[in-house]
């Protein structure tokens, strides 16, 4: 009798000691380098993860590190994917491509990515905040994107999302393009910002260079007009006319330097992939 109400006792007594649920988290302890990257402050975040200023022990300098939200990367496959892509990026050698220090997966299985820590402005933000841009600037910052485009391929990689946002330019206008292998989530399987969407990633197709190649015409109409080549209410606004119709026209005040009238710049290419 004695026995059994002491175990019962302890039970008891076990279930009113019941460890309370630890508080989340900020950043996620990585399991394949779990004291390499100590996060300082976020600088930073959106749809498609976090990101943390972080020292890293072992080269004893500052890193972005981004924890990747689960939504862009729903699948093992999806995941696999991006893990190989930013493996190849790491043999890149450009001066436009921001350098991927490390990446694994952190202890709730979530991707993470150590990058460089780049200066500049997001190409979006240069634009809103000083207009359209001069005609010999904005073939200069595509120059320089054109240019880190073309070194991703060689090691078989095309950017999922090439969008201003991911386009950081410095005071002396140098690119640096972040973001390769990290697309951003949208709607059902398409992922991306829609303003620069081809229209076969506007799809939820598989994209190559002919992609980025549409996406930098749009980066360029940008720059040029002082808008994307579409704009709407909701990302299925804008997605709609990507597929549907051709490029408006420029506004008939172009930047400096481009010669005004209809169809001047011309808008990006329309060329779908065969089949």
């Amino acid at each position: 009798m004695c026995t059994r109400g002491g175990r019962g006792s302890r039970r008891r007594a076990q279930g009113r000691a019941r460890t309370p649920t630890p508080p989340p988290r900020l950043v996620a302890e990585v399991e394949t380098a779990p004291v390499r990257f100590v996060p300082v402050s976020r600088i930073g975040g959106g749809p498609s993860g976090e990101v943390w200023q972080a020292s890293d022990a072992q080269a004893g300098s500052a890193v972005a590190y981004k924890i990747v939200a689960a939504e862009s990367l729903p699948t093992a496959t999806a995941l696999e994917r991006a893990q190989r892509e930013l493996r190849q990026l790491q043999r890149a050698h450009n001066p436009h491509i921001v350098t991927v220090v490390e990446f694994g997966k952190t202890s709730e299985g979530r991707l993470f990515v150590a990058s460089e820590l780049a200066s500049g402005e997001p190409l979006d933000q240069v634009v809103s905040q000083g207009g359209p841009l001069s005609l010999e600037r904005a073939k200069r910052i595509a120059a320089q994107i054109g240019e880190a485009l073309l070194e991703a391929q060689k090691v078989g990689v095309v950017h999922r999302d090439l969008a201003a946002k991911n386009i950081l330019v410095s005071a002396d206008d140098q690119v640096r393009i972040i973001n390769f292998a990290i697309p951003r989530p949208l709607l059902d399987n398409v992922f991306g910002v829609p303003e620069y969407m081809s229209p076969e990633q506007s799809e939820g197709k598989l994209i190559d260079q002919r992609s980025n190649t549409y996406s930098l015409g749009a980066l360029l109409y940008l720059m040029l007009t002082g808008q994307p080549p579409h704009t709407g209410d909701s990302a299925r606004a804008v997605l709609a006319p990507i597929q549907q119709t051709e490029i408006p026209p420029p506004s008939p005040t172009p930047a400096p330097g481009a010669s005004g009238g209809r169809g001047s710049p011309r808008a990006p290419a329309r060329a779908r992939p065969p089949g």
